[in-house]
């Protein structure tokens, strides 16, 4: 297996984690106060069902 597809693999399971476990983002959002309480429960909501 040539570097670039290796590198493109990895690349690819990476977009798949990230759209499988949005880890902390919701929660840093809403420490850094961008996002009220509210909100950050319709987040994680919406990614429940997502």
């Amino acid at each position: 297996m040539s570097s670039r597809s290796s590198t493109r693999r990895s690349g690819t399971i990476a977009i798949e984690h990230c759209r499988c476990d949005p880890g902390p983002l919701p929660m840093v959002l809403w420490q850094y106060g961008l996002v009220t309480i509210s909100q950050l429960e319709q987040i994680y909501d919406w990614l429940e069902t997502a």
